[in-house]
């Protein structure tokens, strides 16, 4: 039998354990994004912070491995700070959806498929601080419905709003 100087495992042919795990797109899961955020500043073991998250300590490692912060003491064991690991994971995570704010006085017109100005626009109040506003499409006069909310210092809602024709 030939002496190989490379193991067909550490060759990279084959994919085992750790190495199936090295991408750069790393998942989280959504509980592991809330609770990071209520770590203590403070050192905690693999075991430990697996349980305080509620993730398996395998998956720990492989972030580990992928670019998560951590120490190794002189004995080799590993430590992860709270905060730093906190600051990882808002890094590391998948950006929220951005969708565009409309002004006060737009809606969406599903005819339309677009965002479009609201005529003869009436707010109405609907159960504590929602509202509905009415109104009709600027471009092809179908009823738009937009639902909203009340600020915080609630305004007395107007029926009829700026655009209200008064013809």
């Amino acid at each position: 039998m030939p002496q190989h100087s490379v193991r067909w495992w550490q060759a990279g042919k084959f994919s085992c354990g750790a190495q199936t795990m090295r991408s750069s797109v790393i998942k989280l899961p959504h509980s592991v994004i809330v609770k990071s955020s209520g770590l203590l500043p403070m050192h905690y073991t693999v075991h430990e912070l697996a349980k305080e998250i509620d993730a398996v300590e395998r998956t720990l490692r492989d972030w580990l491995s992928n670019g998560a912060p951590h120490l190794k003491d002189a004995t080799g064991r590993i430590w992860i700070h709270g905060r730093e690991f906190a600051g990882w994971v808002n890094r590391v995570k998948k950006p929220g959806s951005k969708q565009k704010s409309m002004k006060e006085n737009e809606g969406y017109c599903m005819h339309c498929r677009s965002s479009v100005e609201m005529l003869s626009t009436s707010t109405k109040h609907i159960r504590g601080k929602l509202t509905m506003t009415r109104g009709t499409c600027s471009q092809c006069g179908r009823i738009i419905h937009r639902g909203g909310r009340m600020s915080s210092n609630p305004v007395p809602i107007q029926q009829g709003g700026p655009n209200q024709s008064h013809e």
